[in-house]
């Protein structure tokens, strides 16, 4: 994964929504805030996903996978179940190389290069 082709952003929840759909896992609390690479533009009816770098402010790698988003509208994107204003940023150097190095293990044991 080349973080040059990725967005690196900062993502803080600002508000439930009244969905709240328990199927799609715990809520997070209002003024979380997360700090990483989107793997993918957001899209309406996709989930958000978050190479996470960055958790309230502490170190804590990580994917963060939202429930699915319902509409996007500048810097704010609202998911079934929260509403997150996102804040484009500069990764650092550290975080770029953090990120050419990560390996992730797939379905069948195998080593994924990300």
């Amino acid at each position: 994964m080349d973080p040059a082709n990725l967005k690196f952003v900062q993502l803080e929840k600002v508000r439930d929504t009244d969905a709240n759909v328990p199927a799609y896992g715990q809520s997070l609390p209002i003024g979380h805030t997360m700090v990483g690479w989107l793997l993918a533009e957001p899209r309406v009816d996709e989930r958000l996903l978050l190479l996470r770098v960055v958790r309230n402010g502490a170190q804590a790698l990580g994917i963060f996978r939202s429930s699915p988003v319902v509409e996007i509208d500048e810097g704010i994107i609202r998911t079934l179940n929260s509403v997150y204003r996102r804040f484009e940023l500069q990764p650092t150097v550290a975080q770029t190389a953090q990120v050419k190095s990560l390996r992730f293990t797939g379905p069948l044991g195998q080593a994924c290069i990300v």
